[in-house]
Formats: structure tokens, C-alpha cells, sequence
């Protein structure tokens, strides 16, 4: 989005950390950050110990220290409540399971908000990743595209 000569503020939520750091070696503009959280396995639970009830799960099923996966979660949180003041948010996920369960937690937890929601697939496996269709490019979308999902 360009308004006058001020360029928006753009973020890129990424399905993992892989492809925010493609997307970043990619040289798409704006910040990157990694949803790693998998919401498709065990507990999701609303409520104020929600990110306690999930680290709690992901260290049993992962193997993983209990106070390393709470600071993980800690820290995406606060990451995407960063996002919030971002003009722009491009969502990119693609139509998996992992991206089917995150994507819509994340459209909730931006409901209501101004500014601009992009759905991505996967431009970075073409050969060209600044030739993204106009959907795909937030830059060039003249209305951003959010897919309605299945009730």
C-alpha cells in the first residue's frame, strides 16, 4: 500500500523457518518472521494459560525442555503482536494440514484490525520469485485476497 510518497510497513508471517529465510534470501521486502507453533497436534485451549496448556504439550510430545518451549512461544507471541502495527500483513500458508490449522488462528487473532491481509501459496518455488502473480504480490494486489473458509 502506497499513500502519498510514505511507503507502508510490511510483515510476512511465514508457515515455518524455512521459508521465512528464503523469503528473506529471496530479497522480498519488509520483516520476516517463522510461525512454528503446530497447532494441528494436541491441546488449543482459549483461555489466559492457553501458551502454558501448548508448552506444556510440545515438550512431552517433542522431547524438548519445558522452559525453552515456553520462552519459544513467549517469543512468537510477542513477535506477533508486533505484527499488529504493521500497515500490511502478508500470511503466507498453503493448503496442508499445518497451514490449514494456523492460518485461520491467525486470521481471528487479526480480526477487526485495519490493514491488509494477503493468502500466499508458494511464489519462492518459482523460478522467478519477483513474478508473483498480482494475488501474491502485495505490492501490486489492488484489493488484498483473504479465501473464505469452510465453516
Amino acid at each position: 500500500m502506497v499513500v502519498l510518497d510514505e511507503v507502508a510497513s510490511l510483515i510476512h508471517i511465514h508457515n515455518g523457518e524455512i521459508m521465512a529465510i528464503s523469503a528473506r534470501r529471496a530479497g522480498l521486502s519488509g520483516e520476516h518472521i517463522a510461525f512454528r507453533d503446530t497447532l494441528v497436534l494436541g491441546p488449543v485451549r482459549p483461555g489466559a494459560d492457553w501458551a502454558e496448556q501448548r508448552a506444556r504439550f510440545l515438550s512431552e510430545a517433542f522431547g524438548e525442555e519445558l522452559l525453552r518451549t515456553s520462552n519459544s512461544l513467549f517469543e512468537q507471541e510477542q513477535a506477533l503482536a508486533a505484527a499488529e502495527s504493521h500497515d500490511e500483513i502478508v500470511l503466507w500458508f498453503e493448503h496442508d494440514l499445518f497451514c490449514l490449522a494456523n492460518f485461520p488462528y491467525l486470521l481471528a487473532r487479526y480480526r477487526g484490525r485495519d490493514g491488509a491481509f494477503v493468502w500466499c501459496g508458494d511464489p519462492l518455488m518459482m523460478p522467478d520469485p519477483h513474478a508473483m502473480p498480482p494475488l501474491s504480490n502485495p505490492r501490486s494486489a489492488a484489493r488484498p485476497h483473504t479465501p473464505s473458509l469452510p465453516a
